[in-house]
């Protein structure tokens, strides 16, 4: 596996084989549900029999497969086949962040994302751990000095994303 610079979310799963920049987001990793279902909030999903889709090997699912006790795991291909597994096979919830989650609830009534969260997942520069020290230090610094300015927080504002900027 050939791994390039990339923006990945910090998971102590990746660590290994992956150097991380301090983050410079952070977004909520919540559930999406149907408006009749019982739960009102994430621990309320963490019980025997229910079923939960994620998309596999997303930071959530990794948080997810290390937390969750009870509820059963239904993995799908990407975070968007999830929401597809959860609504076609009638699953309890969908895991996924909050902002894509919350559009699919507004486009299909009848769902509703839930007003916590099971974590919150920080977004980071991600480059090979194998890579010289030197070379590590020069991108991370980098990505410091874009933090410091504005630069972030006007891309995701042209992107329509609402997103919670770490300094």
């Amino acid at each position: 596996l050939c791994i390039r610079d990339s923006f990945l979310a910090i998971d102590p799963a990746r660590v290994v084989r992956i150097a991380f920049s301090a983050p410079y987001v952070e977004i909520e990793g919540t559930y999406l549900v149907r408006e009749d279902s019982p739960a009102q909030q994430v621990a309320d999903l963490d019980r025997d029999g229910l079923r939960i889709a994620v998309g596999r090997g997303a930071a959530y699912d990794l948080f997810l497969s290390r937390e969750l006790r009870h509820a059963m795991i239904e993995r799908a291909e990407t975070s968007a086949a999830a929401i597809t597994l959860f609504d076609l096979q009638r699953l309890d919830a969908a895991a996924g962040v909050r902002q894509p989650l919350a559009a699919w609830a507004q486009a299909h009534p009848g769902h509703r994302v839930l007003a916590d969260r099971f974590t919150v997942i920080q977004q980071a520069v991600a480059a090979p751990a194998s890579r010289p020290a030197d070379a590590l230090q020069a991108l991370f610094e980098e990505v410091e000095a874009i933090k410091a300015g504005s630069l972030l927080g006007e891309a995701f504002a042209r992107a329509g994303q609402a997103v919670t900027l770490v300094r």
